[in-house]
């Protein structure tokens, strides 16, 4: 986001020669560069919740296959053995968070997992905004480490 940010045309510093777009005319060359600030922040937040929702979907997705496979693999069993009576017997309605737990002892690391559930809590204060307020804040960059950190298990469901 920073190189989109700095490739954007910067007011010149000699009177009379403003570069600022149109769409900025009538804006300070300092209320310019807060708008473009403002902007690229608002990027990077909306880019960070697009690819986690899309993880979500991976996730989602490979839990509802592996429920079709019933008891013989491993995440769905760990899944059934914590659950058997009181989650909803529709694999598609079972929360993320809880198929997270279920994957939790298959991961290589637990602390891919504990930075998976921060990068959630932040993708739900970004989709309803003013009632979450998240412990951290991740760049596009971070999220993409996080989910790469998860990969590494053997058969975890993320984007290619």
């Amino acid at each position: 986001m920073r190189l989109l940010l700095q490739s954007l045309p910067r007011p010149a510093t000699r009177r009379g020669s403003s570069r600022i777009p149109a769409e900025f005319t009538g804006l300070s060359p300092t209320d310019y560069e807060s708008t473009l600030e403002k902007l690229a922040a608002e990027l990077e937040e909306q880019s960070v919740l697009l690819l986690v929702a899309s993880y979500e979907a991976a996730i989602r997705s490979d839990f509802i296959e592996r429920a079709r496979l019933g008891p013989k693999d491993p995440v769905y069993r760990r899944w059934v053995q914590r659950h058997r009576r009181s989650s909803p017997a529709d694999p598609e309605r079972v929360q993320l968070e809880e198929i997270m737990r279920a994957w939790g002892p298959l991961l290589k690391d637990p602390s891919d997992l504990m930075a998976f559930n921060l990068l959630l809590a932040y993708r739900h204060c970004l989709a309803h905004g003013r009632w979450w307020h998240p412990t951290k804040q991740f760049t596009l960059q971070e999220a993409t480490v996080v989910a790469s950190k998860l990969s590494r298990t053997p058969g975890f469901p993320l984007l290619k």
